[in-house]
Formats: C-alpha cells, sequence, structure tokens
C-alpha cells in the first residue's frame, strides 16, 4: 500500500497577517507574552524545548527594549511606562514554537530611537496626540481620589479622558497619522485601553453605592478599590506605550497642551 508523504510544514515566516490578526483580536500583547513566558508545560518535549528557546530570545529582546524605553520614557514624557515587543512579534515567536522552529526575534524598534519617527501625515498628527497628553494627565489624579473614596470625582476623571477627549476615536486617528508599522501597534492597544477604562469607570460606580461615612473606605468597598487601582495602572501602561509611537512629537505637543486649561484635576 502506497503512503502519501506527510504535507510540509509551513515555516512561521509564512504566517499570514490575516492569520495573525485573529488571534490578535482575543489576545492582548500581555497575553501573549505570557504564552511564550509560561506555555513550555503543556506542550510535548519537543514543542517544549523550542518554545524555551524562543522564550528566551524573546525576554532577551524585551530586556533591551525595556531598558532603552524606561531611559528615554523617562526623560521624555516623565513616564515610567515601557515598550515591549510588539504583538505581531510575540505571535510569530509562538507560531514558531508551536511549529517546533525557533525563530529568531526580530529586534523591535526601541523608543531610543523614536525621536527620528517618521510619521506619514504629520499635519494629522497634532489634534488626536494633544488629546492622549492630556488624557495621560489626567489618569495620575484618579489615583488619589480612590484612595480618598472620593468615586465621583474619579469617575468624572475617567469619562473627561474617555468622552470629552474622545480616546477611543483619538486612537484611532493618531494610528492613522502615524502610519506604518506604528498604525497596527496603536491599534493593537486601542480595544484593551477601552476595556480597561470601562471597568475602572464600573469600579468606581459601583463603590459609590456602599455606604459609608466621609474619609473612609468599609470593608465592602475595598474590592472595588483594590480592581480600581489595577485597571489604572494598565491603563496608565497602555498609555505610555502609546504616546511612545509618537517620539519626540510628543514633548513638542506636551509643551502646548499644558497651557490648555482642563476642568478636571491633572498632573504632568
Amino acid at each position: 500500500m502506497a503512503f502519501l508523504p506527510p504535507p510540509p510544514t509551513r515555516p512561521a515566516a509564512a504566517i499570514s497577517r490575516v492569520a495573525c490578526h485573529t488571534t490578535t483580536d482575543r489576545f492582548s500583547r500581555r497575553h501573549m507574552t505570557a504564552v511564550v513566558a509560561g506555555g513550555e508545560a503543556a506542550r510535548p518535549p519537543a514543542a517544549a524545548a523550542a518554545a524555551a528557546a524562543a522564550a528566551a530570545a524573546a525576554a532577551a529582546t524585551t530586556t533591551t527594549t525595556t531598558a532603552t524605553t524606561t531611559t528615554a520614557a523617562t526623560a521624555g514624557n516623565n513616564t515610567t511606562g515601557t515598550t515591549a515587543v510588539s504583538r505581531r512579534q510575540l505571535l510569530g515567536v509562538v507560531a514558531a514554537a508551536a511549529l517546533g522552529v525557533v525563530a529568531a526575534a526580530a529586534p523591535p524598534p526601541s523608543v531610543a530611537g523614536a525621536a527620528e519617527v517618521a510619521v506619514q501625515n504629520p499635519k494629522a498628527l497634532d489634534e488626536p496626540l494633544t488629546a492622549l497628553v492630556q488624557c495621560r494627565a489626567v489618569l495620575p489624579p484618579i489615583r488619589s481620589y480612590l484612595y480618598a473614596g472620593k468615586w465621583d470625582k474619579a469617575r468624572t476623571n475617567v469619562n473627561y479622558c474617555t468622552r470629552v477627549l474622545r480616546l477611543s476615536t483619538n486612537i484611532r486617528l493618531y494610528a492613522g497619522a502615524l502610519g506604518g508599522e506604528s498604525y497596527y501597534d496603536a491599534l493593537d492597544v486601542l480595544s484593551d485601553v477601552m476595556n480597561l477604562t470601562t471597568q475602572l469607570d464600573a469600579s468606581a460606580y459601583t463603590a459609590g453605592f456602599i455606604p459609608a461615612d466621609d474619609g473612609e473606605i468599609p470593608a465592602e468597598a475595598q474590592k472595588y478599590l483594590e480592581q480600581g487601582l489595577g485597571f489604572l495602572d494598565q491603563v496608565e501602561g497602555l498609555m505610555d506605550e502609546l504616546l511612545a509611537l509618537g517620539g519626540d512629537n510628543v514633548n513638542r505637543v506636551k509643551a502646548k497642551a499644558k497651557k490648555l486649561p482642563l476642568p478636571v484635576l491633572t498632573e504632568w
């Protein structure tokens, strides 16, 4: 009896962007990082070895990127956010590990070199970037409001960012103005940011219905306080990723944005 030869194994590089974006819609880059870092136990020995090597390569790349990102972000944006390997690169590593192929991790663009970022449509960049910079400044006071049990004030800042500053719309406009790979990197963050801001608002909203004396946070509300702080940390990190894509344009726009009065408390 004649046996058909096994189908050829498709290399990781041949995986189409369409297939990657199908997965991208469901998993954030943080989820994909977790898969790369901790998914070996679920794989057979051969695939686990390949996954371990791929994870090591991704970790080395992420470490280098984190170091340059922290330096640049602290100096330029006065933040400590970091830019990890892009979701498409992580998907490539995961796919290679699943196929038993160790793929060389392509170095992502560092934020240290972001000052030289090429913007596809400079004229369309300033307006959405100004809104994002303002939104980033509106976020830090939320932390103080949550700790103080000032739930309505916390929600006011959240909603000012998402509604008045039109966070979702301006992320899309910002992505379009950036163009190139930065377009996809910005849109990668969009759904996560909007989901997390919704959860942050809901945490403060729910806690506000729990009876309490002024200045006190009852035990029943403690859970929502912790949830809200966690959501806020994630939103700030994602906003830092977005702003890092703008390079030196962020500092230029921020100088002008600081002069614009806002009806909510900000922290630059």
